[in-house]
């Protein structure tokens, strides 16, 4: 990958891209080999992948710092294929953070469709390092008044209502609630053979009064 970074440039750049970005897909959705004959070849599989991946998207934030025509495209690829993969190792993750702040304020005609990607995968993000990122560069460049009430939005729809803790009952509601009668009910035979259905309150129950409904 170094030897082929070296050879970059603003022209063999457009047929190299695509070849990146199949293999960025590839490694994307690889998260388990096809077959596992023994323990250590599902290590060395998960191993050699987490590598793999990490010197793609290496190359990947290469492009995007040294050749703009790439840039749109390129980030359009790590949002729509990285930012909602569950099991991200630290070092992908990491560079994925670094490629999201840096493309913010290296290409300031981009950060409009940059954010839009990112909120369009905001309720799938699992990393904090990356949502922090996202949400730091959202403060940091984002002035249109009309795109920040949309992302406001968003945001508040994921966190879900509020407040977050359980709602604290004051010491007259727990008064009321105290001063309300307990009762409970029983179906009784009455002397003419009937039945009748029996309404006892706690308190009449411990002073043994009680009163009869005929049914």
């Amino acid at each position: 990958m170094d030897l082929t970074k070296s050879l970059l440039n603003s022209r063999n750049v457009v047929t190299f891209f695509p070849i990146l970005k199949k293999e960025l897909k590839a490694v994307c959705y690889s998260n388990e080999p096809a077959e596992v004959e023994y323990r250590y070849d599902h290590l060395l599989f998960f191993h050699f992948l987490y590598f793999y991946r990490s010197l793609l998207l290496t190359t990947l934030q290469y492009c995007i710092n040294n050749f703009q025509e790439t840039a749109e495209d390129a980030v359009e690829v790590l949002c729509e294929n990285f930012l909602s993969q569950p099991k991200l190792d630290e070092n992908s993750t990491k560079i994925i953070a670094d490629i999201l702040s840096a493309s913010m304020e290296r290409y300031p005609n981009f950060q409009q469709t940059i954010v839009k990607l990112c909120l369009n995968r905001f309720s799938d993000i699992r990393s904090q390092q990356i949502l922090k990122v996202i949400l730091w560069s959202i403060g940091e460049y984002i002035q249109d008044e009309e795109t920040i009430q949309e992302i406001l939005g968003i945001i508040k729809r994921e966190i879900g209502s509020l407040p977050f803790e359980i709602e604290k009952k004051t010491e007259a509601q727990t008064q009321g609630e105290e001063k309300k009668p307990q009762v409970r009910t029983r179906t009784i035979i009455l002397a003419d053979g009937s039945y009748g259905t029996e309404v006892v309150s706690e308190t009449q129950a411990k002073s043994n009064d009680s009163f009869m409904t005929v049914c």
